[in-house]
């Protein structure tokens, strides 16, 4: 069965934040596509929960950023070894709503990959 679009908006704003879809996962600007996740990972600390997006090529990620979103990248890799951090806190859906999308996002890649 292929995943429908789902698309999650920040709470204050009313525009998109992730955009889950067939190809892969849009965060903004940035665009994961579902080949280049190898994991994922959920991390809570201090009361704020985060899904952590583990890829092949991080690099990647920050030559595409800007000045700003590659200094929070750079953190991210530092602390996290990952250039990727969604945090849930800004989002208008719960940490399993998030989790869990990806998760069809990923098994269906996955099934579409086995039956090609």
């Amino acid at each position: 069965m292929e995943q429908e679009e789902v698309i999650i908006k920040f709470k204050i704003l009313n525009k998109p934040a992730i955009i889950i879809k067939r190809e892969g996962i849009a965060i903004g600007k940035i665009i994961v596509s579902w080949n280049e996740i190898k994991d994922y990972s959920v991390v809570k600390t201090k009361g704020k929960e985060f899904i952590l997006l583990f890829v092949d090529e991080p690099r990647r990620f920050l030559d595409e950023a800007n000045w700003l979103a590659k200094w929070w990248m750079k953190l991210n890799m530092t602390q996290y070894k990952t250039p990727i951090r969604i945090p849930i806190i800004y989002l208008r859906a719960s940490l399993d709503e998030l989790k869990n999308a990806i998760l069809d996002g990923m098994k269906n890649h996955a099934l579409s990959k086995r039956d090609k």
